[in-house]
């Protein structure tokens, strides 16, 4: 399910004629009306991806996705627009021990700087199919798809924590 939705839905031939989508799971309630049409309002401000949910992460549920889209950020020179720093938890150490510390610790990017263990869920997510059928976004799929998946590597670093 997450593979197809990370990386197909939105070239499903159903889907080809639509620019946004929005994905609304099973059971959801609004506590309110919806007095605006979210996708002229996401247009206006030139938004193209929006979700709902932020939580902390288990970190062993995802043990090598922050330094696969941290190496893929670098290796293809993306800037970030200051969402990237929203998800860092910035090195104490002096800049000549960093890269000491990246090899000791997991989850840290080039600098030193580690992943403060912030995740947005997808299930509740509203988005312009234009950015996933972007080349940058297929990029990156194609990057975690390759790495294993990001898909995968949740099921079982859960399993593998069970049986320990």
């Amino acid at each position: 399910m997450c593979r197809f939705f990370s990386g197909f839905f939105f070239d499903h031939e159903l889907m080809s004629k639509y620019k946004w989508y929005w994905r609304v799971e099973p059971n959801v309630d609004f506590l309110c009306d919806l007095t605006y049409d979210p996708f002229v309002t996401m247009a206006q401000s030139r938004k193209r991806y929006g979700w709902a949910v932020v939580f902390k992460e288990f970190g062993i549920t995802v043990p090598s996705l922050f330094e696969i889209t941290s190496g893929h950020r670098e290796s293809h020179g993306l800037e970030s627009k200051g969402l990237w720093e929203y998800f860092l938890a910035p090195s104490w150490a002096p800049w000549l021990l960093r890269k000491f510390f990246i090899s000791l610790f997991k989850n840290r990017d080039s600098n030193g700087d580690g992943w403060n263990y912030c995740h947005w869920w997808s299930n509740f997510e509203i988005a312009d199919m234009d950015w996933f059928r972007s080349k940058e976004y297929r990029d990156y799929f194609r990057t975690l798809d390759k790495q294993g998946g990001f898909y995968f590597e949740r099921v079982c670093s859960y399993l593998l924590t069970l049986l320990r």
